[in-house]
Parts: C-alpha cells; structure tokens; sequence
C-alpha cells in the first residue's frame, strides 16, 4: 500500500518543541499554552509546505498532549499538558491545506526512570548501551528484559492518541530504533505499533528511523517512507551511493530525508545559504524524493524572518522541480 505517494516530491517542517527533565509541570503548561498555532499555520502556508512535523514528546518525560493511557501506567500524569497542543495545530493546519505528522519515540523517555519502570521499558545492558541510558537516571537491569510487556503499554499509548486525534494527524516519525534486531528479536515488531499508531487514522503513514546518517533504507516491514535522517552538510550526503537511485522509491517505500537547516536541531541561524539549500532541495523534489527540514519555532512569534526568507527560495526550488 503505496500510503506515502501524497509526499512525493515535496517538502515540509518539522519542530522540536521540548523542554528539560526538571522543567515543573506548571512552567511545562506555560510553554505550551504561549504556543501560537494560528501564527506558525499562517507562516507555514506562507512558505508553501505541504507538512509539518511536531514532537509530542521525547526523553523529558513531558509531553505536550494529555494521555489518559500514559497517565495511568506511569502514574505521570502531571508532565502531561493541559492543553492539547497536537489537536490545536492540527486543525489550524488543516484550515490551511497542510497536513500534520506527529514526532514520538521508540522506547519510553529515558530521563524519567519512574515512567520507564512502570511501563516496563527495562532493556538488558546491552541494549541500554546503544541506547545510551544514562544508569544514575535510570536502573538498567541485567538478563532479559520483558519487551513484550513495555511493547503493550507502549501501543496502548499511542493508540490513545492517534484515537484522540483521528484523521486530524496523517503521519508519524518515530525516533530511536536503533536496535531494530534486538527489539523484533523480542517481539517488538513493527507492524503491531504501526496498526496503534493508524487506529484513528488508517492512511496515516509512519517511519522508523534507524540512525542519523544511516543509509535511507526502511527500519522494518511497516515502513511508508524512510526516516532518513542526517546531520552532515549537504555535500557529504549527496556523495552518499543511496542518493543516486533513481525514481523515488527505496525498497519499495517512499524516499525521504529529515535534515536541520541551523546549527542543530531547532537551535541556531541557517547554516546553508538560501541557494543552497533551495538548490538541493529542488534536486530532491525533481527525483521523487520528499524532504522535511528541521528549524527553530518560537512558540510566540514563530519562524524568524532568516528562516520565512530561506523558505521562500526553497518554496520556489521545489514548485519549479514539480513543473520541469
């Protein structure tokens, strides 16, 4: 099922709105409500994407959405927001013509041990390495981890969610698979997450994503597109073998790269110049290839005049590629 052709040859945002593990739940509500979904939507149509792409959440433990599921199994129900933020821009988005995918995680977030215990996120040593947990946060047990049982608790949140929202959300990009082998080893397959994740919309796509700078390939059987995500500057990735396959199809799934256009992830100034990035950008939507950039948002004002600025060139890239 082809559930990805609507992003051929496009591209969208994508918006890492997180804040720190210490962060209290009332400053956590704060930040959430100042957050101005009809400004960013006006900006965003402006820009001419066609998606874009918000963190729920991620390793904090805040989440910017209330989970009545999330809240039960991890009895933290206090970092969840008020405010659903993902239903707010969605439909602010929506009366505009762009879609909205969501950003969530593969394992639970790994800087609050009461959450991961409870959802039975308690991976062996060897596991917890390549993830990265940090031990003086979070208790990491030896021998076998019952992933089975986190796998449950973790679908059953999500498909609270994707329920909530139903076909207001059209996709998901899920961070952290890794380990993919280790996990399907332990029966944590993909296909069962992705039926939770589609359980209020069943067109919405989803990815895995594998790595940064990984090949774009797909994580497992369940993928419409590839994560692809990179951190390197754009010629080292467009040296790269996999980028010059024809058409845009990798694997059978729709090709697709996440990049960010600052100096990291939603932080800094546009490191590309504006031809650049429009330059390359127009090359990806020429070949089929879809693509979603990463920039700083601030929840009040939204996109800097630098960023409306770079994304209007790129606007022009991509609509001149679709008529070529």
């Amino acid at each position: 099922m082809d559930r990805a052709a609507w992003i051929a040859g496009k591209f969208g945002t994508f918006h890492h709105f997180l804040t720190a593990a210490e962060t209290s739940p009332s400053a956590w509500n704060a930040q959430v409500d100042s957050f101005a979904v009809d400004l960013l939507a006006d900006q965003l149509a402006e820009a001419g994407v066609d998606w874009h792409v918000l963190t729920v959440g991620q390793n904090s433990g805040h989440y910017c959405a209330p989970n009545s599921a999330y809240a039960e199994l991890t009895g933290r129900g206090a970092l969840l927001s008020q405010r659903d933020l993902i239903a707010d821009l969605a439909g602010a988005l929506t009366r505009r013509g762009i879609r909205l995918l969501v950003y969530s995680t593969t394992m639970a977030p790994n800087r609050d041990g009461q959450a991961m215990e409870r959802l039975g996120c308690t991976p062996p040593e060897d596991l917890a390495r390549i993830l990265g947990l940090d031990p003086a946060v979070y208790r990491i047990q030896s021998g076998c981890a019952d992933l089975a049982r986190f796998r449950a608790n973790w679908e059953a949140v999500h498909r609270t969610w994707s329920t909530t929202w139903d076909a207001s959300i059209h996709g998901w990009w899920i961070d952290g698979c890794y380990a993919r082998t280790l996990f399907q080893g332990a029966e944590l397959n993909f296909a069962s997450f992705g039926a939770a994740l589609r359980t209020g919309n069943p067109a919405a796509i989803a990815c895995w994503n594998p790595g940064v700078n990984s090949q774009v390939r797909p994580c497992g059987s369940d993928d419409d597109y590839t994560a692809g995500e990179w951190d390197t500057g754009m010629p080292v990735l467009v040296d790269q073998p996999w980028c010059n396959r024809p058409g845009r199809l990798v694997d059978g799934i729709q090709a697709h790269t996440l990049g960010f256009l600052g100096s990291w992830w939603g932080a800094g100034a546009p490191r590309f110049p504006d031809t650049m990035i429009a330059g390359w950008t127009g090359v990806m939507a020429r070949s089929g290839w879809a693509t979603t950039l990463d920039l700083p948002i601030d929840p009040r004002h939204g996109i800097s005049t630098d960023y409306r600025r770079q994304l209007a060139a790129i606007r022009h890239a991509v609509t001149g590629a679709r008529t070529a």
